[in-house]
């Protein structure tokens, strides 16, 4: 399957990747640059829990389609231990990775393509995507885990977990899964060579540079 991917994405120009743990700012930085400039956004988090829901198959999408047909997705994924919870989301992803490839080869315009990239793994994604069309944003666990645990647009998660069984005991299992989803991809961004830039030092000229176009973003500060 990933040499299909491979096939089907490697050698496009127009694909630009925004990869990063939960809470570094990927969705924030995307849609201000889509704002202000022509690329076309696409937010996977937006097509996994959208548009995906009506493609996942049990043949070809195993992975998420065992977890949206569990009576309770959310806990059934934090049901799963560190090492299965790994193991899913690395199936999941190139599912993912397969229907994104399917959308590409569907596209009728050459438009540059800025992918909010969720929870994408770099090493499997370096295999379809040049490095160099890929940047990972960083942020400390600690700050992560804060906003976690204080922002108000992430409120709605806690309140989900809350309604499940042993909530104490799932919310810590879900910081436990963000710590080590964190953990990977930044270990993998940096053995694949994909440059990783601190949250708050993300500039306009690096913007410019990464998308390989000019943007309509005023000044040099961090977005």
């Amino acid at each position: 399957m990933i040499k299909n991917i491979h096939s089907n994405l490697y050698d496009r120009k127009n694909i630009r990747w925004v990869i990063g743990g939960s809470c570094s700012g990927k969705t924030t930085l995307c849609r201000e640059v889509a704002k202000h400039s022509v690329v076309s956004l696409y937010d996977m988090d937006e097509h996994i829990f959208g548009n995906y829901m009506q493609r996942y198959t049990k043949k070809d999408h195993p992975a998420n389609s065992a977890w949206f047909s569990a009576e309770n997705p959310l806990d059934w994924a934090l049901s799963l231990s560190l090492k299965e919870f790994d193991k899913f989301n690395r199936a999941a992803n190139v599912e993912y990775l397969r229907l994104f490839s399917e959308d590409m080869m569907n596209r009728k315009d050459d438009r540059l393509v800025l992918v909010d990239g969720g929870i994408a793994y770099p090493f499997l994604l370096s295999k379809v995507i040049p490095i160099e069309n890929v940047i990972c944003l960083r942020v400390s666990i600690e700050e992560s885990e804060k906003i976690w645990e204080t922002a108000e647009s992430k409120k709605s998660m806690k309140t989900m977990i809350s309604l499940l069984p042993n909530a104490e005991q799932k919310w810590k299992k879900f910081l436990a899964c963000n710590k080590l989803i964190t953990d990977i991809l930044l270990k993998e961004a940096s053995g694949c060579g994909i440059e990783i830039i601190d949250r708050d030092n993300i500039s306009t000229n690096r913007l410019r540079d990464f998308l390989g176009c000019e943007l309509g973003i005023p000044g040099r500060g961090s977005l």
